[in-house]
């Protein structure tokens, strides 16, 4: 299924599935690629596993993590400034923007049960953070593509 079919089905698209999705649209490559990639670092398995190891100790555990002071002025400073960004914003992008914050806490999160800890560290929020302005860049570029117009928000704004 794609995006287009996605949009286009009222059971889908009237549900926010397309805006719960984290959007990626990586460059094409084909026709750029090495034919003769470098081996995989022998240590590189080992890292992943003890990441998956730690993860699923951490996930049976049940764990309430808790953000750490400076994680939660970190937090509190971007989501006032996201909300007040939401206002520019119209249809399925307002309403994918409007997830983010959800998101942010979930991917500090995931990070700081990779890592370890109870408490959410203030660099696991700023990597979220930074992560989730590359899936608001490609969500923007996907469902434009899908064809969501931007311009069409802007046209509003300006008429108000």
């Amino acid at each position: 299924m794609t995006v287009f079919d996605a949009r286009a089905n009222r059971q889908i698209a009237g549900r926010g599935i397309l805006q719960r999705i984290l959007w990626s649209v990586p460059p094409d490559n084909v026709g750029y690629r090495d034919t003769y990639p470098r081996p995989l670092d022998p240590s590189v398995p080992e890292v992943w596993r003890t990441v998956y190891r730690r993860a699923n100790e951490q996930a049976r555990r049940a764990p309430v993590l808790d953000l750490s002071e400076g994680a939660r002025a970190l937090f509190a400073g971007w989501h006032e400034v996201h909300e007040r960004s939401l206002r520019d914003l119209d249809g399925i992008l307002k309403e994918w923007q409007s997830k983010a914050p959800g998101h942010v806490l979930r991917l500090a999160g995931i990070w700081q049960l990779c890592v370890g800890g109870d408490r959410v560290s203030e660099d696991a929020v700023a990597g979220a953070l930074d992560i989730m302005a590359y899936f608001g860049a490609h969500a923007r570029v996907a469902l434009v593509s899908a064809g969501v117009d931007p311009r069409a928000a802007l046209a509003r704004k300006i008429a108000r």
